[in-house]
């Protein structure tokens, strides 16, 4: 078993009934009065039982805490959820660690040692993938065990890890990015090979990520900056290598594939424009159509609504980005519930004292009558930051 971090892992405590004895009172007054006797006798048996059961539930409501565990009170039905975290009280201050959230309410370390965070789960929610360290990706089992190296990837040119990892929609293959090349392996590590390479020399961090195909057939990537050399897509045997034709932008990365494998939403700027921007594209052609404000667009498991990262606030819109609605956030990294009726954000704790400490579940149809139902899920004491949420599928 993996050990507990001792301020997260908390049991809840049920208080067990009192013991109770009964009293018998029969007295004998001969044999004339004993019918009446035993059944006075039967009587009061059956009123001190119902005093000990009345007594026991009164107990129990009043002693017994509400479904809470080491985070605070707890959604009946919460998901599972993997996050990463830093500087946690009791642990290493100078390490990130990988942490679960489970249904009971626990929040459990699963990673220890060198450098770990939280990418990415299977598509069967069987195992997590973690980069460890600068150079290593790993696959574990939610509660730790069945620790497993699939590659050496080596940090990237400036030296930070990579964090770009997604499995192909069967689970069969993972591709991975560094320095905006692209890899692709077998689900176990093995066949490793690069399958495009980005020409660009503009000064980037290598973290502009990439998208399958809902088929797998396709991973569309960034591999340049001007024009149609913005985005392409290609097979993950290396073939077919195509520009998507993103039009006279600055430039367009942080692709994600539609669900229904028509349309791609991407990042980008407009010449002469302030900030990013988020943008739709049909795959049978025509221009890129602005829809908001805001970077790394995520469609939803359904492909009704998009969320969009604000530089501190989540933004869910429709695909025309007609309906909008604006979730608290902290730029942290947001995450789909398997049926896309919800969202993973992490945020400000209510009762204050830091950002990025809590995460949250989010309702997300997009309606106008008020904000959107949260729900706790999980939260460190100061001055622990989270981030990287990533919800487990449905297994």
């Amino acid at each position: 078993m993996t050990p507990r971090n001792d301020l997260l892992d908390h049991a809840m405590n049920l208080f067990p009934p009192p013991e109770h004895a009964l009293e018998q009172v029969t007295r004998r007054h001969g044999r004339r009065q004993r019918n009446r006797r035993l059944g006075a006798a039967l009587l009061g048996v059956a009123i001190a039982i119902g005093l000990i059961l009345g007594t026991t539930g009164v107990l129990r409501s009043s002693q017994r805490p509400a479904h809470e565990g080491p985070t605070g009170p707890q959604p009946p039905a919460s998901p599972t959820i993997a996050f990463t975290a830093w500087k946690v009280p009791g642990g290493d201050p100078d390490h990130e660690q990988v942490y679960v959230a489970r249904p009971d309410g626990s929040v459990t370390q699963i990673t220890h040692g060198a450098n770990h965070r939280a990418v990415t789960w299977s598509p069967d929610g069987s195992e997590l993938i973690v980069l460890r360290g600068l150079s290593e990706i790993w696959s574990i089992a939610a509660d730790g065990s069945s620790p497993v190296r699939l590659a050496e990837v080596g940090p990237n040119r400036f030296g930070s890890a990579e964090v770009n990892v997604h499995f192909s929609p069967d689970g069969s293959l993972i591709a991975f990015q560094r320095d905006r090349d692209l890899f692709v392996m077998d689900a176990d590590g093995t066949d490793q090979r690069k399958i495009a390479s980005h020409a660009d020399d503009f000064f980037v961090y290598g973290t502009a990520d990439f998208s399958w195909s809902p088929d797998g057939s396709r991973i569309a990537f960034a591999k340049g900056y001007q024009g149609s050399d913005g985005l392409y897509t290609v097979h993950p045997d290396g073939t077919g290598l195509e520009p998507l034709g993103t039009g006279a932008l600055e430039r367009a990365e942080h692709p994600s594939w539609s669900p229904d494998g028509s349309t791609i939403a991407f990042s980008g700027y407009r010449p002469g424009a302030y900030g990013d921007n988020v943008f739709v594209m049909d795959l049978d052609g025509g221009a890129p159509i602005q829809v908001a404000k805001g970077y790394s667009p995520t469609w939803s498991p359904d492909g009704s609504q998009i969320a969009v990262d604000q530089n501190g606030s989540i933004l869910v819109i429709s695909q025309d980005g007609s309906q909008k609605a604006s979730l608290p956030g902290c730029n942290a990294g947001i995450d789909w519930s398997p049926e896309g009726a919800q969202v993973v954000v992490v945020g400000t704790l209510p009762e204050g004292g830091g950002r990025c400490r809590g995460i949250f579940i989010e309702d997300t149809p997009i309606s106008d009558s008020g904000p959107l139902e949260r729900t706790n899920v999980a939260r460190l004491p100061a001055p622990a930051m989270i981030y990287l949420p990533r919800w487990q599928p449905s297994n």
